[in-house]
């Protein structure tokens, strides 16, 4: 029970008090890229490393990742249209060579058109996700952490009142 009261406590004051709107703003627009793009290359591998190097909010960055693979999931065949349609531009194929031939970029599956679908439509949405975002959190942030504060669990989650925060057993 303890421990559920304080990762309840880290989850509301990660979402509320630690971190501007700036930085949960930016863990969302990294966690949908990291969304849309297929798992188990290193694509993810460096956009998980991003997300946990950056100074941004981690747990933002988890949720939306979490959310857009369920919509990732459901838009594949869209995202490999999408995909196919970006590795089959003729211009680009002496660059899609050459990164296919590099040592460390064919570990990052660009080849595969689901992949290279989901990146570029991830890369589309940083910008306004980020910007929509920023603006959201900076007007309702503080109102958040205000009416949570004025339920006696939002005191206890949040730390202010240490009459509710002392946790004995027995």
């Amino acid at each position: 029970m303890i421990g559920f009261a304080r990762s309840m406590r880290f989850l509301t004051k990660a979402l509320t008090d630690e971190c501007s709107p700036e930085q949960i703003a930016l863990g969302c627009s990294i966690g949908i890229m990291l969304g849309l793009v297929p798992k188990g290359n290193l694509t993810a591998v460096v956009l998980m490393a991003l997300l946990f190097l950056l100074r941004v909010n981690i747990l933002a960055g988890l949720l939306s990742a979490a959310i857009c693979t369920c919509i990732g999931l459901l838009c594949t065949s869209g995202l490999d249209w999408f995909g196919e349609q970006i590795l089959a531009i003729e211009s680009l194929q002496p660059v899609y060579a050459w990164m296919y031939e590099a040592p460390l970029i064919p570990w990052t599956d660009f080849n595969n058109t689901v992949t290279a679908g989901g990146f570029v439509v991830g890369l589309f949405l940083v910008f306004p996700t980020y910007r929509i975002l920023t603006g959201y959190f900076a007007r309702n942030l503080a109102a958040w952490s205000t009416s949570a504060r004025s339920f006696e669990l939002g005191r206890a989650l949040f730390g202010d009142d240490k009459e509710l925060t002392s946790w004995r057993v027995g």
